[in-house]
């Protein structure tokens, strides 16, 4: 592709997010994604405490995330020591997590029945296995984060990890998201016709994960904030992947020619004669 025809591609991507509200639809998917992952980690660190190995466990979690836990030690301490509620926290948490990841579902098939203008009667079986299908992509792109990270640590240098994990997580995160853009748009696509947006998703997320993880390293800001802080910053990387998610949608449209927006839509003089019709 040339540098015009990059350029088109980019107004047309661009007009179809501004159409269809993309950005915002992404802040609720972040909103839902977090209210899916922090029931979903309360339900692992209920798991853990019952057993008696939060203190042994901790070191290996700050090699997967590579944030220093020491600050929020006092906390894990106050929460796993405090045996009553763990039930009660434990079902609430459960209920939670169904709920936005139902919700979840929803936004993601919204966003692309929208743009690739299939809205029709979906059964509740597909819906079902639809909803499943996130549910399982964001607990195993969590889990593929974690993996790629204890692996290419025990793996390789310091040095070389810098340069070998982002390339790893970018790789595995493209595998891990094909499926759903190739099942969620409710037409035939051609088997390479998921890849780029999938790639584009993927790097999103990557970039989104090293800036977060370099933040956490070098920033004040959480300490001085405590839970507050971390959890802006959290939301704030769920929000850039799920802007990089639904732009990969948008980009698979556009370039299967799928969709279109109308001229309004189009930044400065960028629609052409077929565009403005």
């Amino acid at each position: 592709m040339d540098r015009d025809g990059a350029r088109r591609l980019a107004a047309r991507t661009l007009a179809v997010i501004r159409e269809k509200n993309v950005t915002v639809t992404a802040a609720s998917l972040a909103y839902y994604a977090f209210n899916s992952l922090v029931p979903l980690t309360l339900l692992l660190f209920v798991l853990v405490t019952t057993s008696g190995r939060v203190e042994a466990l901790l070191p290996t979690f700050e090699l997967l995330v590579g944030v220093d836990l020491s600050q929020f030690e006092s906390t894990l301490r106050a929460v796993s020591g405090n045996s009553a509620g763990r039930l009660r926290a434990a079902v609430l948490a459960l209920g939670i997590f169904l709920w936005s990841s139902l919700r979840l579902f929803r936004g993601m098939d919204s966003v692309f029945s929208e743009v690739y203008g299939t809205r029709k009667a979906v059964s509740a079986l597909r819906r079902f296995l639809n909803s499943v299908l996130v549910m399982a992509t964001v607990a195993v792109g969590v889990g593929v984060i974690a993996a790629a990270g204890l692996v290419v640590s025990f793996r390789v240098t310091q040095l070389l990890w810098s340069v070998v994990a982002p390339v790893v997580l970018w790789a595995l995160l493209t595998v891990l998201f094909v499926p759903m853009y190739a099942l969620f748009p409710g037409v035939d696509v051609s088997p390479l016709e998921p890849v780029p947006g999938a790639a584009l998703a993927a790097l999103g997320w990557t970039a989104s994960l090293q800036a977060l993880r370099l933040y956490f390293g070098v920033s004040q800001s959480i300490e001085l904030y405590g839970a507050a802080g971390g959890v802006l910053l959290i939301l704030t990387w769920l929000y850039v992947g799920s802007l990089a998610l639904l732009v990969g949608v948008v980009v698979n449209a556009v370039l299967a020619n799928r969709v279109d927006a109308d001229a309004d839509w189009y930044p400065g003089d960028e629609a052409t004669g077929d565009e403005r019709r």
